[in-house]
């Protein structure tokens, strides 16, 4: 009997972090709403813990064809993200600013809208679930289309 609860005890610790162990998998960013096919998409993700919108935990680059691009992220852990979306018609990767106002095409999830009145973009304003059943988001271009 000593050498079963001396086993329980061992695996009990196991049995618990794999209870609480986060999935992971892929999520698909579908951007679309491009005014032009010239350029890359890419993604900026964010976890909570981030300062956006300068330092994403991942970027995601892709072609735009047909006005659209499909992006991907694999091996994501499981959980509550935020994304921007940016037509990055020069190909440098990065935002780009005109007089403090970004001078490229941006889309948000959540259908956020940057205007007067919003404020700037947060964690909370773009935040959406990523899990299992949860596994896609459509990003509308949205600031700064011609």
């Amino acid at each position: 009997m000593k050498a079963s609860f001396r086993g329980l005890l061992l695996a009990l610790p196991w049995a618990v972090l794999a209870d609480e162990a986060p999935g992971q998998g892929t999520l698909t960013i579908r951007a679309r709403d491009f005014d032009i096919d010239a350029g890359q998409a890419v993604v900026f993700l964010y976890r909570k813990e981030d300062k956006l919108p300068k330092a994403p935990f991942r970027k995601a680059f892709g072609a735009i064809r047909d006005r659209e691009s499909t992006l991907e992220f694999t091996d994501l852990p499981y959980g509550d993200y935020a994304a921007i979306l940016l037509h990055d018609e020069n190909s440098n990767g990065e935002i780009d600013h005109s007089f403090g106002i970004p001078s490229e095409p941006l889309g948000y999830t959540r259908g956020w809208k940057l205007g007067l009145f919003s404020g700037m973009p947060t964690f909370e304003k773009l935040k959406f679930r990523f899990s299992e059943s949860e596994n896609s988001q459509t990003i509308p271009m949205v600031f700064g289309k011609k």
